[in-house]
């Protein structure tokens, strides 16, 4: 199969989205992956604003965090806008204030339009863009020759600008802006603005100033707009064209990015059939991301202990929890299970958890535990704990370039650190009754992505470890904080149990651990030690042995962890389906019934094997299947879900993410981060759990 652009004026609702024919003879709807709207031999263009399927490139029309480069899980639309009055709206009745996080009321008519405006005239600023990776179009910055933007509107003239990582400069923190000399000059109807590459030049304060962007750069972070000093715009993009040299050997390919695969034969007849132990014969043992002929599938258990709803009133004891098998226990011996959602942010640079802009953390938390959640699983950094604990100034809540509502958060002030706002959250949570899973997702703000290591330049494994045993030393008192989970999907080099000592995360885990747990260090021998997977087990793992970043447990069977409470270990793999990456096992004939095969080998031997309990820390969907169709997304969804409750004693999880701007999923809440997506909660339902509560233990 290949997946092909779009067509000049068509958008994703005029075309018929790619299929993968099962080997049950069902039709599964495959996510369509696409860069830009359509491409020429020497363009790509995007046109359709409204469109909000482009992934890792130019386009989109959900954005997250506010005047830096940040967007959880893709390259959409971000807003940046100064701290002294400045404002932006969207165009249309009624106006509504739009920052990175609801630019999609922004778009009308598949426009992108903003009514900004400048109070400052001195040193104000405002704008909007998007990240763009021309990677995946074989195709770079070095290629570029033109920008072309069509736009209309009124007011000052609007500025045009690159921002790169790979300027080869020394300026601060490797960024650099490009502006070009001549602005778009805005009028009633539509006109046509072209820029060649030598139009963008260093702006004034980017320390830069006069160089040209260099077309031999590979990456631009950032295309965007931008008003500054007083200057008032209402402006409407309605496309933007990139024109590239022509590929000297192929110069009438598009210049877009298409997926290839094998195309399988398949008999439309063959079906897995599930009730025999072992994988049947027929199955193809040379597929390169599943080992087959090794493959165990042990039937579900007809019998397991049920959850316990008999939740204990307040006794002002600590209910802390335990592993019992592959059970999970509370202090009284009842059957439990942390059934959440994540709330993410801490781990970025907004330094603070999304939303609050909007609601009152309390009112988040309340309606967390309305929808029928226990747990939430709370990601941060080690950089913003280090700021807080040294009391940064510069990190205090009035100072951070963030949005925070301080009439809805009254009970906040701007000389907090982020670490009093999580103190706040927890001690809330708390006292509504839900559990808390401290997540460290990255050592540096927003760097989750490319650390992959639990080590980095500026944090070594002790400094790390030191930061754990801190929190660890914080919290020990407080049941809310019920469990750790040590690194956040550890992957590239990362190993389990490999020949390379310093790659081994399974002998890093247990360090950390042993440093929590010890009375002269962190003496918490209350809260669960969560350990994630890795990708691969070695350094250079063949595919057959590689997962999902965090998702792979596969060593446990030769190496598990040992910790000195070992009661509270607790193994973490990270599940998620074809809208994050369409692996090869969700464009296989064998579709969905490979999947049990691959979970078991993979992580859920663990339960089977009577070797611990697991918790999924990350897994989830973002759009329903279409009318009239299922999407392979769904399937996989459904079929997941199904698989934990076959096993549900066995299982706790926390889904990604409570917040609507992840751009992998989506989130519970939707874009006005105040109403729910009911449909996902309706899957979720029947594998939620009770309430645990907190101080109420034995």
């Amino acid at each position: 199969m290949i997946y092909e652009p779009l067509e000049e004026g068509e958008t994703l609702e005029d075309t018929t989205p790619p299929v993968l024919v099962s080997g049950d003879g069902v039709e599964y709807v495959l996510p369509y992956i696409q860069v830009f709207d359509y491409g020429t031999p020497s363009s790509v263009v995007l046109e359709d604003f409204a469109d909000n399927d482009h992934q890792n490139n130019l386009g989109g029309a959900v954005a997250t965090y506010k005047g830096e480069n940040y967007t959880e899980g893709g390259g959409y639309w971000y807003t940046f806008i100064d701290k002294l009055g400045s404002s932006i709206e969207n165009c249309t009745s009624p106006t509504l204030a739009i920052n990175a996080y609801n630019v999609a009321e922004a778009i009308h008519n598949n426009e992108i339009c903003l009514d900004i405006n400048i109070a400052n005239d001195a040193s104000g600023y405002g704008g909007f863009g998007s990240n763009i990776l021309f990677e995946e179009a074989a195709i770079d910055l070095s290629d570029l020759t033109q920008v072309k933007i069509t736009a209309y509107g009124s007011g000052s003239p609007v500025g045009v600008m690159f921002e790169t990582t790979d300027i080869d400069r020394t300026v601060q923190d490797g960024w650099g802006n490009y502006a070009a000399s001549t602005p778009i000059t805005l009028s009633a109807s539509p006109q046509v603005f072209t820029y060649n590459v030598s139009d963008f030049v260093g702006e004034e304060y980017s320390a830069i100033k006069g160089d040209p962007l260099e077309p031999h750069l590979h990456l631009a972070s950032k295309f965007f707009f931008q008003l500054k000093d007083g200057a008032t715009a209402k402006i409407h993009i309605t496309n933007i064209e990139f024109i590239f040299e022509p590929d000297a050997q192929d110069p009438d390919t598009l210049r877009v990015a298409k997926f290839d695969w094998k195309n399988d034969d398949y008999d439309p007849s063959f079906v897995f059939d599930l009730s025999k132990v072992g994988v049947p014969a027929e199955i193809d043992q040379s597929e390169p991301y599943m080992d087959w002929s090794t493959a165990i599938l042990t039937p579900a258990p007809t019998v397991m202990e049920a959850d316990d709803t008999n939740i204990p009133a307040d006794t002002g004891i600590n209910n802390w929890l335990s592993v019992d098998g592959t059970k999970l226990r509370d202090s009284h011996g009842r059957l439990v299970r942390l059934t959440g959602v994540n709330w993410f942010g801490f781990e970025t640079k907004n330094a603070i958890p999304f939303g609050l802009w909007a609601r009152d953390y309390k009112d988040m938390l309340q309606q967390i535990a309305d929808t029928g959640f226990n747990t939430v699983r709370i990601p941060f950094s080690d950089y913003i704990i280090d700021q807080s604990k040294a009391d940064n100034a510069a990190y205090h809540l009035g100072e951070l370039d963030i949005t925070i509502n301080a009439s809805l958060n009254s009970d906040l002030n701007s000389s907090m650190t982020p670490l009093d706002l999580l103190d706040k959250i927890i001690e809330h949570a708390r006292d509504i009754g839900l559990k808390i899973v401290l997540d460290n997702h990255s050592r540096g703000p927003d760097k989750y992505l490319v650390e992959g290591h639990w080590v980095t330049e500026e944090y070594p494994e002790e400094k790390w470890i030191a930061n754990w045993v801190w929190l660890a030393k914080r919290y020990k008192d407080n049941d809310a904080v019920v469990a750790l989970d040590l690194n956040n999907e550890p992957h590239f080099e990362a190993g389990w149990d490999s020949d390379k000592a310093s790659n081994n995360w399974n002998e890093a885990a247990e360090r950390c651990a042993a440093a929590i747990q010890d009375p002269a260090k962190g003496n918490n021998p209350n809260a669960l030690i969560i350990i994630e997977g890795v990708e691969g087990l070695n350094e250079n793992s063949p595919a057959v042995d590689k997962y999902w970043w965090g998702g792979n447990m596969k060593g446990v069977l030769t190496a598990p962890i040992e910790i000195p409470v070992q009661d509270k270990l607790v193994y973490s793999p990270h599940e998620y389906g074809p809208e994050v990456y369409l692996q090869p096992w969700f464009r296989d004939y064998r579709f969905p019934n490979n999947l049990p095969y691959i979970w078991e080998d993979r992580f859920g031997f663990i339960y089977h094997l009577d070797m611990g309990h697991l918790f999924v820390g990350e897994f989830g969907i973002k759009n329903p299947s279409p009318q009239g169709g299922i999407s392979a997304a769904e399937k996989w969804f459904d079929e997941f879900v199904q698989y934990m409750a076959d096993h549900r004693e066995g299982y706790s999880w926390t889904y990604w993410a409570w917040n609507p701007n992840s751009g992998d999923t989506g989130g519970i809440l939707t874009n006005n981060w105040e109403d729910v997506h009911q449909w996902k909660l309706d899957k979720l339902s029947d594998l939620q759990a009770p309430m645990i509560g907190n101080r109420n233990g034995k």
